[in-house]
Protein backbone atom coordinates (compact mmCIF):
# COMPACT_ATOMS: atom_id res chain seq x y z
CA UNK A 1 0.00 0.00 0.00
CA UNK A 2 2.83 2.52 1.08
CA UNK A 3 4.64 1.41 -2.00
CA UNK A 4 1.54 2.34 -4.38
CA UNK A 5 1.12 5.82 -2.83
CA UNK A 6 4.82 6.36 -3.45
CA UNK A 7 4.26 5.46 -7.30
CA UNK A 8 1.50 7.66 -7.16
CA UNK A 9 3.53 11.02 -5.54
CA UNK A 10 5.82 10.15 -8.33
CA UNK A 11 3.36 9.75 -10.81
CA UNK A 12 1.76 13.52 -9.97
CA UNK A 13 5.28 15.06 -9.68
CA UNK A 14 5.63 13.87 -13.33
CA UNK A 15 2.57 15.48 -14.52
CA UNK A 16 3.48 18.48 -12.93
CA UNK A 17 7.05 18.69 -13.83
CA UNK A 18 5.74 18.42 -17.39
CA UNK A 19 3.18 20.72 -17.36
CA UNK A 20 5.58 23.25 -15.69
CA UNK A 21 8.07 22.76 -18.62
CA UNK A 22 5.65 23.49 -21.25
CA UNK A 23 4.56 26.68 -19.78
CA UNK A 24 7.88 27.56 -19.31
CA UNK A 25 9.01 26.21 -23.29
CA UNK A 26 5.64 28.55 -24.33
CA UNK A 27 6.52 31.66 -22.20
CA UNK A 28 10.04 31.22 -23.95
CA UNK A 29 8.45 31.16 -27.46
CA UNK A 30 6.35 33.82 -26.74
CA UNK A 31 8.90 35.96 -25.31
CA UNK A 32 11.05 35.73 -28.25
CA UNK A 33 7.93 36.44 -30.52
CA UNK A 34 7.50 39.37 -28.46
CA UNK A 35 11.01 40.62 -28.27
CA UNK A 36 10.44 41.17 -32.27
CA UNK A 37 7.83 41.82 -32.60
CA UNK A 38 8.00 45.69 -30.87
CA UNK A 39 10.38 46.13 -33.51
CA UNK A 40 7.40 46.33 -36.03
CA UNK A 41 7.38 49.55 -38.51
CA UNK A 42 11.18 49.61 -37.76
CA UNK A 43 13.29 52.73 -40.12
CA UNK A 44 15.14 51.11 -42.75
CA UNK A 45 17.51 53.74 -41.91
CA UNK A 46 17.64 52.84 -38.30
CA UNK A 47 20.33 50.82 -37.84
CA UNK A 48 20.41 50.53 -34.44
CA UNK A 49 17.30 48.33 -34.32
CA UNK A 50 18.55 46.30 -37.26
CA UNK A 51 21.33 45.37 -35.97
CA UNK A 52 19.39 43.85 -32.58
CA UNK A 53 16.54 42.55 -35.03
CA UNK A 54 19.09 40.49 -36.56
CA UNK A 55 21.14 39.79 -33.50
CA UNK A 56 17.40 38.20 -32.04
CA UNK A 57 16.91 36.55 -34.98
CA UNK A 58 19.98 34.37 -34.34
CA UNK A 59 21.26 33.02 -37.95
CA UNK A 60 23.59 29.74 -36.38
CA UNK A 61 24.58 31.52 -33.68
CA UNK A 62 27.18 33.04 -36.44
CA UNK A 63 28.64 36.56 -36.43
CA UNK A 64 27.60 39.21 -39.03
CA UNK A 65 28.47 42.07 -40.46
CA UNK A 66 25.60 44.47 -42.48
CA UNK A 67 25.10 47.29 -44.38
CA UNK A 68 22.12 49.22 -45.98
CA UNK A 69 22.50 50.41 -50.02
CA UNK A 70 19.35 52.39 -51.02
CA UNK A 71 16.48 49.76 -49.91
CA UNK A 72 18.69 46.87 -50.22
CA UNK A 73 19.58 45.06 -46.98
CA UNK A 74 22.99 43.23 -47.35
CA UNK A 75 24.11 40.45 -44.28
CA UNK A 76 27.30 38.70 -44.16
CA UNK A 77 27.41 35.41 -41.72
CA UNK A 78 30.82 34.15 -40.76
CA UNK A 79 29.82 30.44 -41.04
CA UNK A 80 29.65 27.52 -43.98
CA UNK A 81 26.23 26.60 -43.24
CA UNK A 82 23.70 26.99 -45.03
CA UNK A 83 19.85 26.30 -43.84
CA UNK A 84 17.76 28.18 -46.95
CA UNK A 85 14.42 27.39 -44.76
CA UNK A 86 16.01 29.81 -41.63
CA UNK A 87 17.28 32.47 -44.10
CA UNK A 88 13.65 32.66 -46.10
CA UNK A 89 12.07 32.47 -42.83
CA UNK A 90 14.29 35.29 -41.40
CA UNK A 91 14.04 37.05 -44.42
CA UNK A 92 10.34 37.16 -44.01
CA UNK A 93 10.44 38.04 -40.72
CA UNK A 94 12.54 41.39 -41.47
CA UNK A 95 10.33 42.22 -44.41
CA UNK A 96 7.14 42.22 -41.60
CA UNK A 97 9.39 44.39 -39.33
CA UNK A 98 11.36 46.79 -41.81
CA UNK A 99 9.64 49.79 -43.51
CA UNK A 100 10.86 50.39 -47.23
CA UNK A 101 12.83 47.10 -47.34
CA UNK A 102 12.93 45.35 -50.90
CA UNK A 103 15.40 43.15 -51.15
CA UNK A 104 17.44 41.35 -49.02
CA UNK A 105 20.97 39.73 -49.41
CA UNK A 106 22.80 37.23 -47.62
CA UNK A 107 26.08 36.23 -48.03
CA UNK A 108 27.42 33.08 -46.55
CA UNK A 109 31.22 31.32 -47.20
CA UNK A 110 31.25 33.99 -50.68
CA UNK A 111 27.80 32.50 -52.27
CA UNK A 112 24.89 34.73 -52.46
CA UNK A 113 21.47 34.37 -52.02
CA UNK A 114 18.76 36.98 -52.30
CA UNK A 115 15.20 37.27 -51.09
CA UNK A 116 12.85 40.11 -53.03
CA UNK A 117 9.87 41.34 -50.96
CA UNK A 118 7.49 41.06 -54.07
CA UNK A 119 7.98 37.82 -53.69
CA UNK A 120 7.92 37.03 -50.00
CA UNK A 121 4.98 39.28 -49.83
CA UNK A 122 3.27 36.87 -51.95
CA UNK A 123 3.03 33.88 -49.16
CA UNK A 124 1.23 36.00 -46.90
CA UNK A 125 -0.68 37.95 -48.82
CA UNK A 126 1.46 41.10 -48.42
CA UNK A 127 1.56 40.53 -44.61
CA UNK A 128 -2.15 41.19 -43.80
CA UNK A 129 -3.40 39.21 -40.91
CA UNK A 130 -0.09 38.33 -40.44
CA UNK A 131 2.50 37.75 -37.17
CA UNK A 132 5.38 36.24 -36.45
CA UNK A 133 3.58 33.34 -35.00
CA UNK A 134 2.04 32.80 -38.19
CA UNK A 135 5.43 33.22 -40.13
CA UNK A 136 6.95 30.42 -37.97
CA UNK A 137 4.04 28.14 -37.93
CA UNK A 138 4.70 28.09 -42.15
CA UNK A 139 7.91 26.29 -41.26
CA UNK A 140 6.85 23.72 -39.15
CA UNK A 141 4.95 21.94 -41.86
CA UNK A 142 5.84 18.08 -42.31
CA UNK A 143 7.30 18.91 -45.14
CA UNK A 144 10.04 21.15 -44.38
CA UNK A 145 11.57 18.54 -42.42
CA UNK A 146 13.66 17.89 -45.68
CA UNK A 147 15.69 20.08 -47.33
CA UNK A 148 13.71 23.37 -48.92
CA UNK A 149 14.78 24.78 -51.92
CA UNK A 150 12.54 28.00 -52.21
CA UNK A 151 8.90 28.78 -52.97
CA UNK A 152 7.17 30.17 -56.36
CA UNK A 153 4.42 32.29 -56.96
CA UNK A 154 3.54 32.50 -53.00
CA UNK A 155 1.49 29.15 -53.11
CA UNK A 156 4.11 26.46 -54.10
CA UNK A 157 6.83 24.93 -52.38
CA UNK A 158 9.98 22.67 -53.80
CA UNK A 159 11.65 20.33 -51.53
CA UNK A 160 14.26 17.54 -52.06
CA UNK A 161 13.55 14.41 -50.26
CA UNK A 162 16.66 12.68 -50.97
CA UNK A 163 19.88 13.61 -48.66
CA UNK A 164 22.31 12.76 -51.54
CA UNK A 165 23.93 15.19 -53.72
CA UNK A 166 24.40 13.78 -56.74
CA UNK A 167 27.77 15.06 -59.21
CA UNK A 168 26.07 14.58 -62.30
CA UNK A 169 23.90 16.78 -64.66
CA UNK A 170 20.69 15.57 -65.75
CA UNK A 171 18.52 17.01 -68.76
CA UNK A 172 15.86 19.43 -67.32
CA UNK A 173 14.15 20.74 -70.52
CA UNK A 174 15.17 23.18 -72.87
CA UNK A 175 13.76 26.55 -74.84
CA UNK A 176 15.16 28.17 -78.35
CA UNK A 177 17.98 29.31 -76.52
CA UNK A 178 19.34 27.19 -73.41
CA UNK A 179 19.33 23.50 -72.85
CA UNK A 180 18.82 23.63 -69.06
CA UNK A 181 20.12 20.69 -66.22
CA UNK A 182 20.21 20.27 -62.45
CA UNK A 183 22.85 19.10 -60.48
CA UNK A 184 23.06 17.85 -56.78
CA UNK A 185 19.16 17.06 -57.14
CA UNK A 186 17.73 14.43 -58.59
CA UNK A 187 14.60 14.86 -60.95
CA UNK A 188 12.61 12.32 -58.88
CA UNK A 189 13.53 13.69 -55.68
CA UNK A 190 12.69 17.14 -56.20
CA UNK A 191 9.00 17.64 -55.04
CA UNK A 192 6.59 20.24 -56.02
CA UNK A 193 3.53 20.86 -53.44
CA UNK A 194 1.21 23.32 -54.75
CA UNK A 195 -1.99 23.68 -52.14
CA UNK A 196 -2.20 19.96 -51.13
CA UNK A 197 -1.09 18.67 -53.89
CA UNK A 198 2.23 16.69 -54.45
CA UNK A 199 3.58 16.59 -57.53
CA UNK A 200 7.64 15.35 -58.88
CA UNK A 201 9.45 18.07 -61.04
CA UNK A 202 8.56 17.12 -64.24
CA UNK A 203 5.32 16.12 -63.72
CA UNK A 204 4.97 19.49 -62.61
CA UNK A 205 6.76 21.15 -65.63
CA UNK A 206 4.45 18.87 -68.01
CA UNK A 207 1.25 19.79 -66.41
CA UNK A 208 2.46 23.85 -66.46
CA UNK A 209 1.86 24.26 -62.51
CA UNK A 210 5.45 25.71 -63.16
CA UNK A 211 8.11 26.29 -65.85
CA UNK A 212 12.05 26.11 -65.65
CA UNK A 213 12.02 30.07 -65.17
CA UNK A 214 9.77 29.80 -62.23
CA UNK A 215 12.93 27.34 -60.94
CA UNK A 216 15.33 29.87 -60.86
CA UNK A 217 14.73 32.44 -58.50
CA UNK A 218 15.06 29.28 -55.94
CA UNK A 219 17.35 26.96 -54.38
CA UNK A 220 17.72 23.62 -57.16
CA UNK A 221 21.10 23.81 -58.53
CA UNK A 222 20.22 25.14 -62.60
CA UNK A 223 22.48 25.44 -65.20
CA UNK A 224 22.44 25.98 -68.85
CA UNK A 225 24.01 25.03 -72.13
CA UNK A 226 23.55 27.18 -74.98
CA UNK A 227 21.49 25.35 -77.83
CA UNK A 228 24.02 25.05 -81.10
CA UNK A 229 22.81 25.43 -84.35
CA UNK A 230 21.37 22.11 -85.07
CA UNK A 231 17.63 21.84 -84.23
CA UNK A 232 16.97 19.15 -80.56
CA UNK A 233 14.65 16.44 -81.48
Amino acid sequence: MRGQKVRWMINKMKIVFICLSSILLLFIINGSYYSLEKFRNTSINNSKQLEKIIYLLNYDKSEFTFDIIENNLYINYKTERVNYKDLEKNASILFYLIDGLDNINYQINNQDYLFKYDKIALIYDNFNNVDIGKINKRYKSKYFDEIYLGNIDGKTDLFDISEVCLDNYLELGYDNDYIYYITCSSLDSVIIINGNKEYQLLEALEDGIININDLMDTNLKISKEKVKNESIS
